[in-house]
């Protein structure tokens, strides 16, 4: 969905005397895969009545397991609705993502498989499996960079829209082309050496190759242009302001939400940037990490409209589930689970809504993946 638009989530019941709504749990087949997932699909009390919430828990640590963002047309631009990009991943299960702007581009950061895809906000949590198969649920910094003759130039973006004031790298993931007005010079950058500068003209983005643009009026224009030639050494890459973590150590990474619970307590509030109310009952999906490093998906239906559930809710039953850290996912027609080889819930929309991208749970020796 577009940005923004509300969230889902599930509740469990806390306190008696303080929450009148009583939650009720029924279990249809739910069951656990050999390597380390297990489904439940459950019925919830929720302020608007009966809902359906569907839970995936698995643990990141399972070396037969891969827990990764995926991207419609693995790219930045696009829609696909979940069930292709998990069929076409091999994905044992999966749920939408965080949220994307009008045309498929993620709002926030994006890495698979230790690619870069798209830069963090330094606004919102972002769930991370690192290069040890840990989860994390942290606010992430970071700025990309570029390395010529000894000197660090820092860019103003990665993989996004620019104008003539920025200095932008970009990358195949992005497209075939950079899709920047003709002015403006373009460093062609292959096997970390220049392979040529183009200015003037519109570039494209070659298979394994990044594109530096110099906006006319980038504040680095005049500095690196003096520095760089065809043939020089240029490295690329990105400072990370992440507890603990070194910027190659963040294996898979995909931006949420706000967070639902922090340290093991509720800390969502009533008005969220970027979202607004967060007390409307509407279909929401959300992920969590327990206490013991396993991760928990959830989707809860809106079943008509004003049906579903408020985000408060959702850090309740998550907090009962023995959940320490959880974020919103993108909500509303856009909640959605995969699971088994279908989406399991009804979406609130009567089908599937096309989107930005999701993340999944893969075999990984159904993938032939190396790690």
């Amino acid at each position: 969905m577009a940005v923004p638009e509300s969230f889902g989530g599930v509740i469990a019941l806390k306190n008696i005397f303080f929450i009148s709504i009583l939650l009720f749990n029924i279990i249809f087949g739910g069951n656990a895969f050999d390597d380390g997932i297990s489904f439940e699909e459950k019925v919830i009390a929720t302020e608007s009545g009966s809902e359906k919430a569907y839970v995936i828990i698995a643990d990141p640590k399972n070396p037969e397991l891969s827990i990764k963002p995926v991207l419609s047309f693995d790219q930045i631009f696009g829609f696909e609705t979940l069930d292709v990009m998990a069929k076409k991943n091999l994905a044992l299960a999966g749920i939408n993502g965080g949220f994307f702007h009008s045309y498929g581009q993620p709002v926030g950061q994006v890495v698979i498989d230790g690619e870069w895809i798209a830069m963090p906000t330094g606004q919102n949590p972002v769930f991370v499996i690192d290069s040890l198969g840990k989860p994390h649920l942290v606010p992430v910094k970071a700025k990309a960079y570029v390395a010529v003759g000894g000197e660090k130039f820092y860019l103003d973006g990665f993989n996004r829209f620019g104008s003539s004031r920025e200095a932008i790298l970009y990358t195949p993931r992005y497209g075939t082309s950079t899709r920047q007005k003709p002015q403006g010079a373009n460093i062609i950058i292959s096997r970390g050496k220049v392979r040529d500068i183009v200015t003037g003209s519109y570039v494209q983005i070659p298979p394994e190759t990044c594109v530096l643009y110099i906006g006319t009026d980038s504040s680095i224009k005049k500095t690196i242009l003096g520095k760089i030639r065809e043939g020089m050494e240029v490295k690329t890459g990105f400072d990370v302001d992440f507890p603990r973590l070194e910027p190659h150590e963040i294996k898979n990474a995909m931006e949420a939400g706000p967070f639902l619970i922090k340290e093991g307590k509720s800390v969502i509030k009533r008005w969220e940037p970027g979202i607004g109310l967060t007390t409307i009952p509407m279909a929401r999906s959300a992920i969590g990490i327990t206490e013991d490093e396993k991760v928990v998906l959830v989707t809860v239906e809106g079943s008509g409209p004003g049906r579903g559930i408020s985000l408060k809710k959702l850090s309740d039953f998550l907090l009962q589930m023995g959940v320490k850290q959880a974020a919103a996912l993108d909500g509303g027609a856009s909640a959605t689970m995969y699971y088994n080889g279908r989406i399991v819930n009804k979406p609130s929309g009567g089908r599937a809504r096309p989107l930005g991208g999701g993340i999944m749970i893969i075999r990984r020796s159904d993938r032939n993946v190396e790690y």
